[in-house]
């Protein structure tokens, strides 16, 4: 069904995110208190939230904002902040 592929996306998404975050945290990228499935949640829908939204308003959302938006969730992240 419709529900069940789409269900199986998210989680694909999500385990991605949540593959790159592993990564990112065993080369001390991000924070090492960081809850990586959480944030792969809160990345895939943050990110979701942000496209729909721009595809709705692109005068307020523009694909150069959305890059800001998500770029700057990220940075929050890291252990450094460049």
């Amino acid at each position: 069904s419709f529900a069940t592929a789409y269900a199986e996306m998210i989680d694909g998404w999500q385990g991605r995110i949540a593959r790159l975050l592993e990564d990112a945290k065993q080369a001390d990228e991000i924070r090492q208190e960081l809850d990586i499935e959480f944030e792969a949640t809160a990345i895939w829908a943050y990110s979701a939230g942000v496209g729909q939204l721009g595809l709705m308003h692109r005068n307020l959302l523009p694909v150069k904002v959305q890059k800001q938006l998500i770029s700057s969730y990220l940075d929050k992240l890291r252990t450094y902040r460049p």
